[in-house]
């Protein structure tokens, strides 16, 4: 494959599905979702062939807070499994990571992998890989309503 002449500047993909797919064939939510975490490297290998900038993941919706507790600490450990194992790879593609999204409600432990793989990839110019993480509109609407009024009162 080569790099595409008409290409979009930025891709962003709904992780979505996940737990659903796997259902449907049988498997564990946990399986889909450990499916979905490795299919990560083949999508963000295929935008680096065809030279996309930005490419977004949106992982983690703020609304995914409300699913049962043994899920979320399931998906809050692939994040950190995908933070310890991945760095040095993303580092080495020349590829720059960052999340997009609240931390508070992370881990301290969780937060200092996030920065330290946003630190240790900071100069990667090849593309820019966005973990979008415990992010939603609604919310951050709310946010901004809220510091507007509190500002003007």
């Amino acid at each position: 494959m080569t790099p595409l002449k008409d290409k979009p500047n930025h891709i962003a993909i709904i992780m979505d599905g996940n737990g659903r797919w796997a259902i449907e064939k049988g498997l564990s939510r946990k399986e889909g979702h450990y499916a979905g975490l490795k299919n990560i490297y083949s999508v963000v290998n295929h935008a680096l062939t065809f030279g996309i900038k930005n490419l977004s993941l949106f992982a983690f919706s703020n609304e995914n807070w409300q699913r049962n507790n043994s899920e979320i600490k399931y998906l809050l450990s692939l994040m950190e499994q995908a933070l310890d194992e991945d760095i040095q790879r993303f580092k080495n593609q020349n590829i720059r990571v960052r999340h997009i999204g609240r931390s508070d409600r992370l881990s301290k432990n969780i937060q200092e992998k996030i920065q330290k793989a946003e630190n240790f990839t900071k100069d990667n110019t090849k593309m820019n890989l966005n973990i979008v993480f415990d992010f939603g509109g609604r919310e951050e609407i709310l946010d901004a309503v809220k510091k507007k009024h509190k500002r003007e009162t």
